[in-house]
């Protein structure tokens, strides 16, 4: 933590999600707190922790390695801290959580109906923080999404990440600009996209 402290991020709310890290890490630098508990404890929103932690990636600050339970459900992301050339550190085969348990984020998303609660299924190639933004936002402008909607969504995102594109980003911009839908960007080119002339 105190390593954490003279580190200059250029930005007051991304210090905090740093403090957040360290205050977290184990003795080797590595924690994996929820987007979730990292924007509840640092009073931001989950959309502005994910920005802030990826800044902290690029920067070289911090590692971020993705975990899955059984190739599917979708644990916290595991951080490494890398604060005054600190070294990488593998992480252990087995990690037990600090404080007893591990909160795993979820692979469904539970749409509220009329009806009753209806489990919607994430796929792969997005993270639960995207969909319930997404969700949020079409709540927020008065289009809330519907079970048939959001599989439409899903089969369209699915053929542009099949087509390389990233879908995040996609929803990232649809949010950003309050768009009702989601759309391949126009001006660019997809991942791995090579022309020949």
């Amino acid at each position: 933590m105190a390593l954490a402290m003279k580190v200059k991020v250029g930005n007051s709310a991304r210090k905090l999600v740093l403090l957040k890290l360290a205050d977290n890490a184990n003795d080797n630098g590595v924690c994996w707190p929820s987007i979730k508990n990292i924007a509840e404890q640092c009073e931001v929103s989950k959309r502005t922790a994910i920005s802030h932690l990826n800044w902290l990636v690029k920067e070289g600050y911090i590692t971020k390695q993705y975990r899955k339970v059984d190739d599917c459900l979708n644990k916290s992301n595991m951080y490494q801290l890398h604060l005054g050339g600190s070294e990488i550190i593998s992480p252990p085969s087995e990690i037990v959580a600090l404080g007893g348990s591990e909160i795993v984020a979820p692979r469904t998303y539970q749409l509220r109906t009329n009806k009753g609660n209806i489990e919607l299924p994430i796929p792969e190639f997005l993270t639960y923080e995207d969909v319930d933004d997404y969700f949020e936002h079409r709540k927020s402008i008065k289009s809330p999404l519907t079970e048939v909607a959001y599989k439409r969504l899903i089969n369209k995102l699915k053929k542009a990440h099949d087509r390389g594109f990233d879908v995040s980003s996609m929803i990232n911009e649809s949010i950003t600009n309050g768009w009702k839908g989601v759309f391949e960007p126009k001006d660019k080119k997809p991942s791995g996209f090579r022309e020949f002339g």
